[in-house]
């Protein structure tokens, strides 16, 4: 069921009103039901594997709890047969085939297997590892009630794709008492509807002209692929954030709140700074689970440098079974390697320092902003082979007559779409900007009403008149629903 689709419009009052009628002992009961009836929505049979890694971390949350934190080795085996039971089906959907393939390709014999990728699997499978992690270390205490723990897994704003949140925030929240509050839901309906509006206007506009772009890059040359280079990091932006937007709006909604993802991450002033504003719930989980515990910068430069490419080689890898998110992941390690490096040698004065002049600073956000989308080329493509196409397709083949004889406009959108896009990213980014000092829902909350329906209209009718539609309903995927 996706966010963008009819079903959802009348799944989610419907679950929002079923939530505030249930008494509170056992409103969470009813937020499991429908997390479970929204999961089955999307893969039935899959239902069982999210049961096993639901029950091998609570299980495992009792067994460490009940070992004194002096046995050691035992509370290791424990947690290790928790990671073992969640990673070995992880790998077994996720990435046997990419294995068996490259095996082969080096001369070996290993079967393919036909299997789907069930939705959602490594974005849950973190959460519930991060919680089994966090009991091991003693972070949290471990979740007696099996029932409140699976609805912290099954959850269905973040379910499909995050934020991946941890225990320690979530779970205490299926414990509050969450009555009707008109200002949350408001705030929430609110993000939503800005979530919408980047989705179906913004991403999904986009979305046309680079599978255009891609679909037939024999024919695209010069200015065309050199347009979709950026565009993709746009779209890939407003799709993913959009996400996160609408699963944080209806959690609100609810009476929940969810960790932030985003925060402007195309204003990055480098690649460190834009991790810190991109997917933040992966790099703080990546961070705390895989680069500290491998030393993180506490063992000196050249091994910091080491443990940032291992760390980024495991965020390319969870992101998809393929060699293109590898070299996405590596080129993301290295970057940051280079700057860990550079950093020393400048004293650990970063060059767009708060000190930095204007024009430092606007290079060190066109060098980021460039770098982040030659990147995302590796990401998009289905392979190495047509990134290297890409990017050859970008650097010749000019035209000047490619920029008014139309031919850029060959590729999915025409003159309207492509007025309607930059007007609609104009407006993304004047929020972007303006956001830095003060979010603009909370300027629009603390507007006066008219401003503040002025506001909702504009958003409802954008969305109505400009977004992006399919046969009836508007039900492209998002981007990250694939990982």
């Amino acid at each position: 069921m996706l966010f963008n689709s009819f079903k959802f419009m009348l799944f989610f009052p419907l679950a929002t009103v079923g939530y505030y009628l249930t008494p509170k002992k056992y409103n969470f009961l009813w937020l499991l039901a429908v997390s479970t009836f929204f999961y089955l929505c999307w893969s039935p049979r899959y239902l069982i594997l999210i049961g096993i890694s639901i029950l091998a971390t609570y299980l495992a949350g009792r067994i460490l709890e009940s070992i004194p934190h002096e046995k050691r080795a035992a509370r290791r085996w424990a947690l290790g047969g928790c990671l073992g039971v969640n990673l070995a089906i992880l790998f077994f959907f996720k990435y046997y085939n990419f294995v068996a393939g490259s095996v082969n390709a080096l001369g070996g014999r290993l079967p393919a297997l036909d299997v789907l990728l069930p939705i959602g699997i490594s974005f849950y499978t973190f959460q519930a590892l991060g919680y089994a992690i966090d009991v091991f270390r003693g972070d949290i205490p471990a979740e007696k009630n099996l029932l409140r723990y699976a609805t912290f897994i099954l959850f269905f704003p973040q379910l499909v794709a995050g934020p991946i949140e941890r225990a320690g925030n979530l779970l205490p929240q299926f414990y509050e008492r969450h009555t009707f509050d008109y200002e949350n839901v408001r705030a929430g309906l609110l993000r939503m509807g800005w979530g919408f509006f980047v989705k179906m206007v913004i991403a999904d506009r986009l979305a046309m002209y680079v599978d255009g772009v891609y679909a037939g890059l024999d024919n695209a040359w010069g200015f065309a692929v050199l347009l979709v280079i950026p565009m993709f990091t746009l779209q890939i932006y407003c799709d993913f954030s959009s996400y996160s937007n609408i699963a944080i709006g209806a959690a609100q909604v609810l009476g929940f709140r969810l960790s932030k993802n985003f925060d402007a991450p195309l204003l990055a002033s480098s690649v460190g700074d834009f991790w810190r504003r991109w997917h933040i719930t992966l790099s703080t989980w990546l961070r705390d689970y895989v680069y500290i515990p491998l030393g993180g910068n506490r063992k000196g430069t050249a091994r910091k440098c080491v443990n940032l490419m291992l760390t980024f080689l495991v965020s390319g890898l969870w992101h998809g079974a393929a060699w293109t998110f590898v070299l996405w992941g590596a080129l993301h390690g290295a970057a940051q390697a280079a700057q860990t490096v550079w950093h020393k040698i400048r004293g650990g004065v970063p060059a767009s320092a708060p000190q930095a002049g204007k024009a430092k600073k606007f290079l060190c956000w066109l060098g980021t902003f460039l770098f982040i989308s030659c990147a995302f080329v590796v990401f998009r493509a289905d392979n190495l082979a047509q990134a290297g196409q890409v990017f050859a397709h970008a650097a010749t083949g000019f035209s000047a007559a490619q920029l008014w004889d139309g031919s850029l406009l060959c590729f999915g959108m025409d003159g309207p779409d492509m007025l309607a896009a930059a007007v609609a990213v104009a407006v993304l980014a004047a929020v972007d900007v303006l956001g830095r000092r003060q979010s603009i829902a909370a300027r629009v909350e603390h507007a006066a009403l008219g401003v503040r329906w002025a506001v909702y209209l504009a958003l409802f009718f954008a969305i109505y008149i400009f977004g992006i539609y399919g046969v009836g309903v508007a039900e492209k995927p998002f981007i990250y629903f694939q990982f």
